[in-house]
């Protein structure tokens, strides 16, 4: 999931840049929006430890400013990608004091958003291609794809279990055996997608995972899971 943040004290602004990242969904991304009507609202947020993938942060608010926000946010992020909106351009050159993305003027113009928000998905998806970001009430997390064992779901939630952690967030299984797949990732259940390098040993209806967990083995999938298999230690894969 594709975690931002929008902060403007404008409420009109403010839910029309919301409307504008859900049609982003088109496209393949599924943006979680979380709203914010103060740059203090947004601050303590990151202060208590909440992480997003962008932050949208408009200029001219009160009594914190977008500048004096994006501050805050730099001394616990100074890698978030922070795009400033505002209806003047005379705080411009502040804008990069704080290692703004861009800088766009409002009324901000829907298709100019939607393509910035689309290049920080996508410069995100690419300087990360070993990771799986996890996005959920505890803030953003990296968790690296040779660290994980499996995916469990239930009920829309879905449990990314590692050695010795685990993270629960919103998903469809469905989803994640589709990213995952190219990853050596494979669906070995209706609920479970299994990283193939972290299988210890295979039994006839489950799966012993090398951090002592036991996953079931659906009977119909069995077949490709030995395919899978094969492939994997013919790859010299080390994940």
């Amino acid at each position: 999931m594709f975690s931002v943040a929008v902060c403007d004290d404008n409420s009109y602004d403010l839910s029309t840049m919301t409307a504008y990242l859900s049609e982003l969904r088109p496209s393949g991304i599924n943006a979680e929006v979380a709203t914010y009507s103060s740059g203090a609202e947004l601050a303590a947020a990151y202060n208590k430890g909440r992480r997003f993938h962008c932050i949208v942060l408009d200029m001219l608010m009160t009594p914190l400013d977008g500048i004096s926000t994006a501050r805050e946010i730099r001394k616990y992020d100074v890698h978030v990608p922070i795009l400033i909106v505002t209806s003047t351009v005379q705080y411009a050159l502040e804008g990069y004091q704080v290692d703004a993305w861009r800088y766009l003027v409002k009324p901000v113009d829907k298709q100019v958003f939607i393509k910035e928000i689309a290049g920080i998905y996508r410069e995100l998806s690419l300087e990360k291609p070993n990771y799986f970001i996890v996005s959920n009430s505890s803030g953003v997390h990296q968790v690296r794809y040779t660290d994980i064992m499996y995916f469990e779901s239930n009920m829309h939630m879905i449990r990314l279990r590692t050695l010795d952690s685990e993270h629960t967030f919103r998903g469809s299984i469905s989803d994640i055996e589709q990213r995952m797949e190219p990853h050596r990732f494979l669906r070995v259940h209706k609920s479970f997608v299994v990283n193939l390098g972290r299988i210890k040993s295979i039994y006839k209806n489950s799966l012993l995972m090398q951090n002592g967990d036991e996953v079931p083995l659906s009977k119909h999938r069995s077949a490709r899971l030995y395919e899978a298999m094969l492939d994997f230690a013919g790859s010299g894969y080390d994940g």
